[in-house]
C-alpha cells in the first residue's frame, strides 16, 4: 500500500478516536451560528472520497445513491432523516470502503478519470491527484470535526 493509503488510514483512525465516545446528541448538535455538525462531516467524508476516486473515474460507488445526496457537497444536516441509521452506515463503512479504492487503483481500474475543479480551486487531473487531494480534504474535516467536538 502506498504512503497516500496509509495517511488515508490514518486520518480515518484520528477522527473515529475523535468520535469514539460521543453519543447521538452530541454527533448531530448544530452549535449556534453553524450550519453543520459531527454526523454530517463524518458522512461527507466517506461520500467525498467516493465521488472524487470513483464516480470521476468513471466507476461507480460503494454507497447508495441516497446516502450519497445527505452527505455531499452543497447538503445540510437537515436532509438526514434517521441520524441513528446513518451513523451506523458510516461506522460499518468507515475503514472498508477505502479498501475497494486500493484494488480498483492497483487493478488501473480508477485511470479514466475525468478533470474536476475543487472549491480549492485545484483542478485534479489523474486518479492520483484526486487520493492525494482527498487527504488533504479528509484532514480539513478531521479539524472542523475536532472544533464542533469542543462546542458540544
Amino acid at each position: 500500500m502506498n504512503t497516500d493509503f496509509e495517511w488515508l488510514f490514518e486520518t480515518r483512525k484520528n477522527i473515529s478516536r475523535v468520535v469514539q465516545n460521543l453519543d447521538l446528541y452530541q454527533l448531530t448538535y448544530i452549535p449556534k451560528g453553524l450550519n453543520n455538525n459531527i454526523l454530517w462531516n463524518w458522512g461527507h467524508i466517506l461520500v467525498t472520497q467516493q465521488l472524487l476516486c470513483h464516480k470521476l473515474a468513471g466507476v461507480d460507488s460503494q454507497l447508495s445513491q441516497d446516502f450519497i445526496d445527505r452527505y455531499r457537497k452543497g447538503s445540510k444536516p437537515e436532509m438526514i432523516i434517521s441520524a441513528q441509521g446513518d451513523l451506523k452506515y458510516i461506522q460499518d463503512n468507515w475503514m472498508t470502503i477505502p479498501l475497494n479504492t486500493i484494488e480498483l487503483h492497483e487493478n488501473n481500474q480508477l485511470n479514466n478519470y475525468k478533470d474536476y475543479t475543487t472549491s480549492f480551486g485545484v483542478t485534479l487531473k489523474t486518479i492520483n491527484e484526486a487520493i492525494r487531494f482527498n487527504n488533504i480534504h479528509e484532514g480539513l474535516h478531521l479539524g472542523i470535526i475536532m472544533s464542533l467536538k469542543k462546542l458540544v
